[in-house]
């Protein structure tokens, strides 16, 4: 990169080049960048030179440059005003999270760290980062819980994304309090018990997506206040009961998967819920009365779908 001809830059998106050269000269040359993004291009060196970067840095993109490597320690991000921070696709990009890493970093609104070799406990202080609003940590071995003071103060949350991790324990009460959240996944996450009725007070969510986790006990009525929500997927957990009509008054849902391990559901498909307009997929377990019943079902499941 031509970097010396210009040290004074503010602001540089290389995303989406094939373009080469260390992640410590790029550094070493920016000292007044506030916006960086370096994705999917052939950088290449430690990740720990992000260290030389100003500390007046509000955007580090650094997503899937296979030659980054390194770990993360509590003394690589001391950037206050830093609000979006992607290390995500980075498969030399491994170990912990030590304690604290992310705690100063009050403006910080993004983290994804998803599709790395990170592992062990995720630090339950980031979840209580005053701005925090997305946090993707997809297909990782990070593991932990959501802790219920998490959403008291900081109620701006717009996704969570724990799919394909070790996080377990289960939904705190307090999810009913971001309202302004989009997008819950947990796929083949650990996550247990039951869906927390204040989940219906999440009425701008589009997604809740918890495929062959731990959930137990039944459908919450209160599901059917998510007037927006698209995909419900519930597919491969344990949760009995009959399945609620409220869900008929989800008129934007596009995907309904409810499939259970066992048996599952008692009783037959709510004709509200048949009657959904854009309805595309409808997911009961090949072997229950229910679904032999079940006249609008797309599909079926057992341990895996079949038609």
């Amino acid at each position: 990169l031509p970097l010396e001809t210009n040290s004074s830059w503010e602001v540089l998106d290389l995303q989406f080049n094939r373009l080469m050269d260390s992640l410590e000269r790029i550094a070493a040359s920016l000292p007044q960048v506030r916006e960086l993004n370096i994705r999917e291009n052939d950088i290449y060196g430690p990740l720990s030179a992000v260290r030389m970067l100003p500390s007046s840095l509000q955007v580090l993109i650094l997503e899937a440059n296979q030659g980054i490597y390194g770990q993360l320690d509590r003394e690589m991000f001391y950037f206050p005003r830093l609000e979006r921070l992607n290390l995500s696709r980075l498969p030399n990009f491994h170990g912990t999270i030590p304690h604290e890493t992310f705690k100063s970093l009050n403006s910080l609104k993004s983290i994804n760290l998803g599709k790395t070799r990170l592992e062990g406990r995720f630090p339950e202080d980031t979840w209580k980062l005053p701005s925090l609003e997305t946090l993707l940590l997809s297909d990782t071995g990070l593991a932990g819980t959501i802790p219920s003071s998490a959403f008291l103060g900081n109620t701006d949350w717009k996704v969570i994304d724990i799919r394909n991790t070790l996080f377990m324990g289960t939904l705190p009460m307090t999810i009913g309090n971001l309202t302004k959240l989009k997008k819950l996944e947990g796929v083949d996450s650990k996550i247990r018990g039951s869906i927390p009725t204040t989940i219906g007070l999440c009425t701008s969510l589009e997604s809740l997506v918890f495929r062959t986790s731990l959930l137990t006990g039944t459908i919450p009525s209160e599901l059917g206040l998510l007037t927006r929500l698209e995909f419900l997927v519930l597919l491969g957990n344990d949760l009995t009961g009959t399945i609620p009509s409220e869900l008929g008054g989800i008129k934007t849902l596009k995907t309904l998967e409810l499939a259970q391990k066992g048996q599952g559901f008692t009783g037959t498909v709510p004709i509200e819920i048949c009657s959904i307009p854009d309805l595309m997929t409808l997911t009961l377990h090949c072997h229950s009365r229910i679904f032999e019943k079940c006249h609008c079902c797309s599909n079926c499941y057992n341990d895996g779908p079949c038609d």
